[in-house]
């Protein structure tokens, strides 16, 4: 039920102190000061704690009904056209209410039944519209549409009062894609807006001539040309995509700087432990680049609940949901909370950085010294530099987090008949005709649906035993989850992989491991691992796993070192 707030605020003393004593150094030293030697000490967790951990993310799983998807590696697709479709949504009164509606649709033969539930979603806030506006400031904000069988389609929007003489109602653009390239996506927008400030024919002759470009790889520009409404200019736009794709999907920055340092690792922990995360602000650009921004943190893994960046006013029951969630609401929806049967969400603020309704345990989840390793390089993402720079450097910090944590999985990886290590099998296709995989131990009924696109469906059943296999042309290829999670010398490690092992986000990472050949791993995070193997051997320390706050302060170090040379 509905339980009594209890907030927290970010930031700390001993924090600032830190970063005044590092202020005004040379950035060796700047970085450097921020990875102090840690208590060599593990933090206690309790039995009682971890057998409460494990049996929650054991009874998420069993209340979600639904069919494993493993996610491709992620892969840039090729798109025949740079969107799917383009709406002119705007609001109108019905009554004594306001309704959003479609003004008009590019191209004109886009399915009705695909786009009738668009328009709620450019105009979340229709239901408590009060009136027309006398101004208006622009916004770019973003939502995501899933479908049955667990594919995506993002919609990128743009919300302006237009410049026409008595016209004092918002209109939004809304491109619908299957990509997910927010910063590209938001520069087209901005575009359309400018050239729907000369006329709306302006606007739709320049849709049509982007509908027919392709879209282009990262790093790559495209150009679109088109006449003027005389024929008598050619008006010439350049869009160029960010050679790092991570930049261009999310604003890691604004997330950071909208919680803090504390109160966002407080955040991502509930959401590693696929809990009920709700995020309230007064702004739909700042609420949305949040909410994407915190499951973006979670590569490699992948969010695999309920995922609604900005829910209408209409929706709203949606946050009654008994299964986890990660849900955007405007903060003029939060009077009506406390109507409602909640249970055990974590209520994030943006606009005051507060967290309510803490279950207690979010300081506990990470690993302390990797707690604290993490704490102290996101630290350094609040120095004065470019924006992009903090956005690789915050993405940094959480991908050497998994490197830590989770890095070794591959070293348990083996053949069922003669226990030879995957990795000592280069190039050797583990794909069957039928791709199905088998699990040994106890296993549950139901299922899990990933949210994202997918290009295969597996044949799975629930993991809650000691293993997972494959079965391929070299014979049946198993994860060992007991070995992998032993194969940890750090006790706190080891009772955080307990119980992560058993998330889903987790199980969809292996079951997509297995399904690949070991040539095939070749994304952001086996790259990752790849720099960590070859730290440990020219070191001469063990390939396993080192849970060490140097080793993750060093690696930090030289990270910020490069971006803010480049910078």
């Amino acid at each position: 039920m509905f339980r009594c707030s209890h907030s927290s605020r970010r930031g700390g003393k001993s924090q600032n102190r830190t970063r005044q004593k590092a202020h005004g150094a040379d950035p060796a030293t700047k970085f450097g000061a921020f990875f102090l030697s840690a208590d060599e000490s593990d933090a206690e967790v309790s039995q009682k704690q971890l057998r409460q951990r494990l049996s929650y993310v054991r009874s998420v799983r069993e209340r979600c009904a639904e069919l494993i998807s493993v996610e491709e590696q992620q892969q840039e697709r090729h798109q025949r056209h740079l969107f799917e479709a383009v709406l002119c949504v705007s609001v109108r009164r019905v009554g004594d209410d306001w309704e959003a509606y479609v003004v008009r649709c590019f191209p004109q033969q886009a399915a009705a039944s695909e786009i009738h539930a668009i328009p709620q979603f450019c105009f979340p806030d229709s239901q408590t519209w009060k009136s027309s506006v006398a101004s208006y400031e622009s916004e770019t904000f973003s939502f995501v549409l899933t479908s049955s069988v667990g594919g995506r389609r993002f919609g990128y929007c743009r919300r302006f009062v237009p410049l026409e003489k008595g016209s004092w109602i918002p209109v939004v653009y809304c491109i619908i894609s299957h990509m997910s390239a927010f910063v590209f996506y938001a520069n087209v927008l901005k575009e359309i807006q400018n050239r729907h400030a000369l006329s709306e024919a302006a606007a739709s002759t320049f849709i049509g001539a982007a509908y027919r470009k392709p879209y282009p790889p990262p790093g790559d520009s495209i150009t679109i040309c088109c006449c003027g409404e005389q024929r008598d200019m050619l008006h010439v736009s350049t869009f160029t995509r960010l050679v790092d794709s991570r930049l261009e999907h999310v604003d890691y920055a604004c997330l950071l700087h909208a919680l803090g340092i504390s109160q966002l690792v407080k955040v991502f922990s509930a959401v590693l432990m696929e809990r009920r995360v709700l995020f309230v602000a007064s702004r739909l650009s700042t609420l949305s680049s949040c909410v994407h921004a915190i499951t973006a943190l979670l590569y490699p893994f992948i969010w695999q609940h309920t995922f609604v960046p900005v829910l209408p006013s209409k929706l709203l029951d949606f946050v009654c949901s008994p299964t986890p969630f990660i849900i955007g609401m405007l903060s003029e929806n939060c009077a009506q909370l406390s109507n409602m049967p909640l249970s055990e969400v974590l209520l994030v603020n943006l606009d005051r950085a507060e967290l309510s309704w803490q279950q207690g345990d979010e300081g506990t989840l990470i690993p302390r010294k990797l707690h604290k390793a993490l704490m102290n390089a996101l630290g350094m993402c609040l120095d004065d530099i470019g924006n992009n720079t903090k956005n690789l450097m915050i993405s940094e910090a959480f991908i050497r987090l998994f490197v830590e944590t989770v890095g070794h999985y591959k070293q348990h990886l083996v053949t069922q008949q003669n226990g030879v290590r995957l990795l000592q099998m280069p190039g050797t296709r583990l794909k069957n005709a039928t791709g199905n995989v088998t699990i040994t131990g106890k296993r549950l009924d139901a299922g899990m649906s990933d949210t994202r696109n997918s290009a295969a469906s597996l044949n799975c059943k629930r993991l809650i035993g000691c293993r997972m296999s494959v079965v391929g042309p070299i014979g049946i290829v198993e994860f060992q989850k007991d070995s992998f999670v032993n194969a940890v010398q750090s006790k706190s490690t080891r009772v955080f992989l307990q119980w992560f092992c058993e998330t889903q986000m987790f199980e969809v990472f292996v079951a997509d491991r297995l399904q690949e050949a070991p040539a095939e791993s070749c994304g952001l995070f086996e790259t990752r691992l790849s720099e960590h193997e070859l730290e440990c051997y020219t070191t001469k320390h063990s390939t396993t796993l080192r849970s060490n706050v140097k080793v993750f302060g060093k690696k930090m170090k030289g990270i910020g070192e490069r971006f803010l040379r480049a910078a």
